[in-house]
């Protein structure tokens, strides 16, 4: 069975206990007494199956990937549609955000859901690294002989540890706390962007910030 059929099966199966779980656990808390030492169990229990369920939807992304819808989009139009699309908007507060968005024909032909999904990604990995405090910067440029298209997202942050900088990519690979990720984000960006043609790497990291780089295939119209 291939990869993402399995993954779409077993997510569809965890997803309806889960449910469930998540139902009668959130009706017993209700009526339980706000001093019953059973409630602090029954949010644990929610917690732990709230994060399952963000597990399962990665999932159901990963197993979806082969299907694409693709446009021909600029791709500095699609980092502004990304930037306007992240939704908490708060971690950007203390942030100092540089777009050194190059002036060039950068055509590429992706599906924008997905593109969009991975450098949302980059963007709040690079707040969180930061601790919500820093600068975040974001370039595109291009290798016109080449035909490549690039978009570079650096932040400030404190790096990526030697022993890690191998294991990023791995699904379910995370250095935050526990709880507060699936440690699929890497994973699935690392699929969509090979998904079309190109490749996501730490281009450098060290004390003074980290830096990934994405690299697509540049559209070229055909003549007429």
């Amino acid at each position: 069975m291939p990869a993402r059929q399995l993954a779409a099966g077993v997510a569809h199966e965890i997803n309806n206990p889960l449910t469930g779980i998540l139902m009668y656990s959130s009706m017993v808390l209700e009526h339980l007494e706000s001093g019953n030492p059973l409630r602090k169990d029954l949010e644990c229990v929610i917690e732990d199956a709230n994060r399952c369920k963000e597990i399962v939807k990665s999932l159901l992304v990963y197993s979806r990937s082969t299907d694409s819808r693709r446009q021909i989009i600029h791709i500095n139009k699609l980092v502004e549609q990304s930037f306007r699309l992240t939704r908490d908007q708060k971690i950007f507060r203390n942030i100092c955000i540089q777009k050194e968005l190059a002036d060039e024909m950068m055509l590429i032909n992706v599906d924008t859901n997905k593109l969009s999904q991975v450098i949302i990604n980059l963007i709040i990995n690079a707040a969180d690294a930061m601790g919500g405090r820093g600068e975040l910067t974001v370039r595109t440029y291009r290798n016109k002989s080449a035909q490549k298209v690039f978009l570079e997202i650096a932040d400030t942050g404190p790096g990526i540890a030697e022993e890690n900088l191998n294991k990023i990519f791995d699904p379910f690979f995370s250095t935050k706390p526990k709880g507060k990720s699936t440690g699929l984000g890497l994973s699935i960006a690392y699929g969509i962007v090979e998904q079309h043609g190109g490749r996501i790497s730490v281009k450098q990291t060290g004390p003074e910030g980290t830096t990934f780089l994405l690299e697509l295939p540049q559209y070229i119209p055909a003549e007429s």
